[in-house]
Formats: C-alpha cells, structure tokens, sequence
C-alpha cells in the first residue's frame, strides 16, 4: 500500500485578532491499495466564526479547517467497475469550546454538528 500527500497552507488566528500566520501541513492525497485500486481525495477550506466574529477571515477564526470535499474510489482491475464519487458537506462548523477567561487560540476543536457523505447515485449517510 502506498500513499501520497500534497501540502496545503492552513492560516491560524493570533491572540490579538490578526492573522498570526501560516503553517504548510501535509494531506493525503491518493492512496493505492497496491492492486491497482486506489482512493483520491479533494480539500476544501472551511473557517470557524467565533463569539468574536461571524465573517469567515482569519481575524475572526482561531485555525481554518481543511475538510474532505470529494473522495473518488477507483475499482481493481481487471474486476474492473466504475469510479465511485463521494460528495461530502458539512453543517454548522467547524465548533471550538473555549472555557471561561481562556485565549481564543486555546479554543479546543469540537467538530460540526453534522457530516453528510453522499455517493454518486445520492444515497447518503450522516455522520
């Protein structure tokens, strides 16, 4: 089984509201089952809105979030079968929990409310 990555930039808010800057951080990319199959994945880029904030700019967000948009999986050959393409979106998120008094940079990430994987004749599940 082999894997490839692409690195991305992630942008993270600073203590005082700017953006505090950038980090390059690797993301799978492809992986290969080592029999001709393998999966491939698309980023998106999805920003939290805080207490502080509602707009999606690094002056309002503790970290952007990379999140699975598309996966394609790619069947054996010579079983052979079409690609299957997975779409997924997400609802309201990502979420932090920050205690009482706490640096918005130490906002602990909690997820989104839901994550909906639909395939490509619409079948779906909801994570």
């Amino acid at each position: 089984m082999t894997f490839g990555y692409i690195d991305r930039q992630i942008h993270h808010r600073g203590s005082v509201g700017e953006c505090a800057g950038i980090v390059t951080w690797p993301f799978l990319q492809v992986a290969n089952n080592g029999f001709g199959g393998n999966t491939s994945f698309l980023y998106e880029m999805k920003w939290a809105p805080g207490p502080w904030g509602s707009s999606p700019t690094c002056n309002d967000a503790t970290w952007e979030r990379q999140v699975v948009k598309e996966r394609f999986d790619d069947p054996v050959a010579p079983t052979g079968g079409n690609q299957v393409h997975h779409v997924y979106t997400y609802t309201d998120g990502p979420r932090y929990y920050r205690a009482s008094g706490a640096n918005t940079v130490d906002a602990e990430y909690r997820g989104f409310r839901q994550a909906r994987d639909t395939d490509g004749v619409g079948d779906y599940n909801k994570c």
